[in-house]
């Protein structure tokens, strides 16, 4: 077997400061991107049937309308909610 030995100087801070978020806001947050991911891909599916449909109806339109937007609103909850926890607001 082979012995290896390497002398090595290693420069690191004193200590290092880590923001924490509590358990609490991580979870809602976690709750709130699940549901961006599920209303995403209701409306991408959605999406894809619309271009793909001879005709298509304006509930179609309403439909993607409501998931599009509730998506979005579900992933400005999930971000708004860690950086509130992160600042303490």
């Amino acid at each position: 077997m082979a012995n290896l030995n390497v002398n090595t100087t290693i420069k690191a801070p004193e200590n290092i400061e880590i923001e924490l978020v509590p358990i609490s806001a991580i979870s809602t947050s976690n709750t709130y991107r699940t549901f961006f991911e599920i209303f995403l891909a209701v409306s991408s599916a959605l999406f894809g049937a619309i271009l793909s449909l001879p005709s298509v109806t304006t509930l179609h339109w309403v439909f993607l309308a409501v998931m599009a937007i509730s998506s979005a609103v579900f992933l400005y909850l999930s971000v708004t909610v860690v950086k509130k926890a992160r600042t303490g607001n």
